[in-house]
C-alpha cells in the first residue's frame, strides 16, 4: 500500500474512532464540533475514493491482465454504495435531526463505520496488493 493511501487510512480510522467515543456520550455535544468532525470526514471520504480511483484507472490494463477486472469493480459498487449510503445519511441527519434523535443518529452511524471499516481493511488485504503487483509489473 501507497504511503499516502496508508496515511488516509489513518486518518479516516482516527476520525471514525474519535466520532464514535463522541456517540457514547448520553447527548449530543457541542454541535460545531460535530458539523466540523463530519465535514472533514467527509473531505477526506471522498479524496480517498477519488485516489483509489484515479490509481484503479492507471493500472485498469495490467489489472484486466491479471484476471481481476471482477474484483476492482466489486470494489468500485461497494464503494459507491458506501458513498451513496453516507450521503443519505449526511442528508437525512441535519444537525437539527441528530439533535433530536441523538441514539438512532449514533446507532446509524456506528453502522456505517462497521462497514466502512471492513471496506477499509479489504482494501488493504486484497486491493492494495493486487495494484502494487500491476505497478510492478508496469514497470
Amino acid at each position: 500500500m501507497s504511503d499516502v493511501l496508508q496515511a488516509e487510512h489513518d486518518r479516516l480510522r482516527a476520525m471514525m474512532h474519535e466520532c464514535a467515543s463522541h456517540m457514547r456520550l448520553p447527548d449530543p455535544c457541542e454541535m460545531a464540533g460535530l458539523a466540523r468532525r463530519r465535514a472533514a470526514f467527509a473531505q477526506l471520504f471522498r479524496a480517498h475514493i477519488a485516489r483509489i480511483d484515479r490509481d484503479v484507472a492507471a493500472m485498469r490494463r495490467e489489472i484486466a491482465m491479471t484476471g481481476q477486472g471482477d474484483l476492482v469493480d466489486h470494489h468500485a459498487r461497494n464503494m459507491r454504495d458506501i458513498f451513496l449510503a453516507y450521503s443519505a445519511h449526511i442528508n437525512h441527519w441535519t444537525l437539527d435531526n441528530v439533535a433530536s434523535g441523538w441514539a438512532a443518529y449514533c446507532a446509524e452511524a456506528l453502522d456505517m463505520h462497521r462497514h466502512y471499516h471492513a471496506q477499509l481493511d479489504w482494501e488493504r488485504s486484497v486491493l492494495y496488493p493486487l495494484l502494487a503487483s500491476c505497478r510492478r509489473s508496469a514497470a
